[in-house]
């Protein structure tokens, strides 16, 4: 194997190796993303949950946490 040859085969390895490395990277950012939306549903879940209980505290008669 010639000089030429082998630093060629190098510059193509380290080319897959930067695509490989920025496909792990949108990866994680799109991972990143959705981690976010998920905790943004989460507290919105979280406060409807606590609006239903005090609707159905009310309902029933009596006083809800915030004294209602």
């Amino acid at each position: 194997m010639d000089d030429k040859n082998f630093w060629f085969w190098l510059e193509v390895m380290s080319n897959i190796a930067q695509l490989e490395s920025y496909n792990i990277l949108i990866h994680d950012f799109n991972n990143n993303d959705l981690m976010e939306y998920l905790k943004h549903q989460d507290e919105l879940l979280n406060k409807i949950i606590d609006q239903n209980e005090k609707i159905i505290e009310l309902l029933k008669g009596g006083k809800n946490k915030s004294g209602y």
